[in-house]
């Protein structure tokens, strides 16, 4: 018998396959399916973060750390941080956390998800080292921010 060898990627091709797909039949969801491509695959990759509503310390979290991926307080922000609003905060770790289906059939209010959007891209832009070409190109066929 036949057994079948999965490559290394198959988790990542997956992942764009649905992303892919979802943006097929809901178009309007495009930031938050977008910040679920970015998270996922930063995670798939081995740069999972972690969206915690308290810093280390146990005060509020009101940052992102884009190069530890982690919350911070003001106590402990570090130049590297981004403000992250507790809603936004809260659908990135539900999209980290979930699975992958759950993830994407997700409903979220509006208010949180152009933040968590935003929060998703810096960190995945941090952690790859630079801006890539296709997301710079996606901003400029895109009238609206993602």
């Amino acid at each position: 018998s036949c057994i079948m060898q999965l490559s290394p990627a198959n988790e990542e091709t997956r992942l764009l396959l649905n992303c892919l797909y979802m943006l097929s039949k809901r178009q309007d969801d495009a930031p938050y399916i977008k910040a679920v491509f970015e998270l996922r695959l930063a995670s798939c990759c081995g740069f999972m973060p972690d969206f915690s509503e308290n810093c280390s310390c146990g005060n509020a979290a009101l940052y992102f750390s884009l190069a530890d991926g982690i919350s911070k307080c003001a106590l402990h922000k570090t130049s590297d941080c981004i403000s992250i609003s507790p809603a936004a905060a809260k659908i990135c770790n539900f999209i980290v956390s979930a699975s992958l289906r759950d993830a994407l059939f997700a409903l979220f209010p509006s208010s949180g998800i152009l933040s968590a959007a935003h929060v998703s891209e810096g960190f995945l832009c941090f952690q790859l080292g630079f801006h890539p070409k296709s997301l710079s190109y996606l901003h400029n066929i895109v009238k609206k921010t993602l």
